[in-house]
């Protein structure tokens, strides 16, 4: 373990969503209050009213379309870089199954029946969370010439083409000006 981290304890979160295809969902969690963290952890992202100006601007402006788009896992998939930032939590044995028990020999591994586990990407509960996948979400934005508004979080324009989105979290609504050619 890093010195000067402190290990977590794991959390099962369990809600029914209904209008998901599958509306029974559990998640493994971090419990963030025990985890010491010292970095950003705030997100810019659109608000209600940015969001009502955006979808009127679709309204009123010939030819603008709009459409959403979810980036699924967003939170998961992102890495902490830097190994001194990583965070650690325990885990119950009474959690993995037994074949995974013992594929991994979990019980030799295990200490007064949980698992030591170094958390080297995003989870549910870590302050970091959200910070971490938006600072690449906004480097890849840039070098797609998406620039975010200078006065408006979770705002962001192209720089040459009539497209601008909201912004929130892993969620975007975006405008966009069809203009029919000639060859469509």
């Amino acid at each position: 373990m890093t010195p000067g981290k402190k290990a977590t304890y794991f959390r099962i979160c369990s809600n029914y969503r209904p209008q998901k295809s599958d509306p029974h969902r559990i998640r493994f969690t971090v419990g963030e209050n025990l985890v010491n963290y010292d970095g950003e952890t705030y997100t810019p992202t659109s608000n209600l009213i940015t969001a009502k100006i955006l979808l009127n601007s679709v309204i009123s402006t010939p030819g603008a379309k709009f459409l959403t788009i979810d980036l699924s896992n967003v939170y998961l998939i992102t890495s902490i870089e830097n190994e001194q930032q990583y965070e650690y939590m325990y885990i119950p044995t009474w959690v993995f199954p037994k074949d995974i028990k013992h594929k991994y020999n979990i019980n030799a591994l295990s200490e007064n029946g949980k698992v030591l586990a170094e958390i080297i990407t995003g989870m549910y509960g870590l302050p970091q969370a959200g910070i971490l996948p938006c600072r690449k979400l906004v480097q890849h934005l840039k070098d797609a010439r998406f620039i975010p508004a200078k006065f408006t979080p979770g705002l962001f324009k192209h720089t040459t083409r009539p497209i601008s989105f909201g912004l929130v979290v892993d969620d975007f609504g975006i405008k966009y000006i069809y203009k029919k050619t000639q060859n469509t």
